[in-house]
């Protein structure tokens, strides 16, 4: 709901946002405690048209047991944590395992037969991609500026995986700069008539997330694959602003689409070949 004292000399829209509300001064005494309540429903049976169904009990909001009408059922046990310990199906179990240190992971799978996985993540200070499981310093690669510039920064290995047989799976994320086009301009309100880039948008023309950039393999012998990703990050375009094509994208090549409007993911493989995959950044869809 949006309250206007007067009527805009234009219509309100996307290249003439409408001025933030007048609110008169509050006149009650402030310090008013709102309760606020956070309710999840959870699925408890889902049935097809040919009367097949699934059913999903709980305990205290944590599942307990999964169960299929053909006489299919998976229950599972919990730690004193209240993370899941066990599962178990016709008679068999797995069981899991945590490191507590910092923010809780997942650090080991016992499967039916003793043999199990290993899931590693660095908790030690100091140490790359520690940042991401110190609960003490995680998140400081997210706090941007205030602008809405969308900056990039952190980048580590962020889990090391081993399979019951020994071969290791190793995975480095990395925060990349993802923009988008079209996008409605619509300032923020800015009584103190700062650089409306510091006040910012309500809907951003970029986002910062956490990317797989690289993927490694290491065999029993130790032999190392190693594949890399990398993301076009050409900037980002309201309605209206110059679009940034892929630098050396030939337009020649995607003659019915406006190449400011794609993004790009390389792959390259351990063989040193690149696949390359082409996606839409439109903020909303093409006409």
């Amino acid at each position: 709901m949006e309250y206007h004292p007067s009527t805009p000399s234009q219509p309100c829209g996307i290249y003439n946002p409408c001025p933030p509300p007048t609110l008169p001064e509050p006149t009650s005494s402030p310090g008013i405690l709102v309760n606020k309540f956070t309710i999840f429903m959870l699925v408890s049976k889902i049935e097809d048209r040919r009367g097949n169904w699934v059913k999903y009990s709980y305990n205290g909001g944590k599942i307990t047991t999964i169960e299929a009408n053909d006489g299919r059922k998976i229950s599972f046990g919990y730690n004193s944590l209240g993370y899941i310990s066990s599962a178990s199906h016709a008679g068999k179990t797995y069981n899991y395992a945590y490191d507590l240190n910092g923010i809780a992971t997942l650090n080991k799978v016992t499967q039916p037969d003793g043999k199990f996985w290993l899931f590693k993540h660095e908790k030690t200070a100091n140490q790359p991609g520690n940042n991401f499981w110190n609960s003490r310093v995680m998140g400081e690669h997210t706090q941007a500026p205030m602008t809405s510039s969308c900056p990039a920064a952190y980048s580590g290995p962020f889990i090391e995986m081993i399979h019951p047989d020994g071969m290791k799976g190793k995975f480095v994320l990395s925060e990349t700069y993802h923009g988008r086009t079209e996008v409605p301009k619509i300032p923020r309100p800015n009584p103190n008539i700062w650089p409306q880039n510091m006040v910012g948008y309500y809907i951003p023309k970029c986002s910062t997330m956490f990317s797989l950039t690289q993927k490694q393999l290491i065999d029993l012998e130790g032999k190392t694959l190693t594949w890399d990703y990398s993301y076009s990050r050409n900037i980002g375009a309201f309605q209206g602003e110059e679009k940034h094509a892929i630098y050396g994208l030939d337009a020649a090549d995607f003659p019915s689409v406006d190449i400011g409007d794609l993004k790009r993911t390389t792959i390259k493989s351990p063989i040193g070949d690149k696949q390359e995959m082409y996606f839409s950044r439109r903020f909303d869809p093409p006409r």
